[in-house]
């Protein structure tokens, strides 16, 4: 599991292993938009993002909560 700041944003990543032994990313990014609000949005990654080892899934998963919010979230 992943859970870093961007931008002000805080980026969660967490991996499930797969049924092949392979390793997918979750990723969860969100901001505090006023004292009592919180903006959160689950993003969703392409099926074929499967990785060999759950550092590299987490990785990767970072690195798409980073663009997302890059782009403009």
């Amino acid at each position: 599991m992943i859970e870093r700041e961007h931008k002000g944003w805080t980026i969660e990543v967490t991996s499930h292993e797969t049924d092949k032994g392979k390793w997918r990313p979750s990723v969860v990014v969100s901001i505090d938009r006023r004292s009592a609000e919180v903006f959160t949005r689950t993003l969703v990654t392409p099926p074929d993002w499967v990785f060999d080892t759950e550092e590299e899934s987490d990785e990767r998963g970072y690195q798409l909560g980073v663009s997302w919010i890059d782009e403009g979230g």
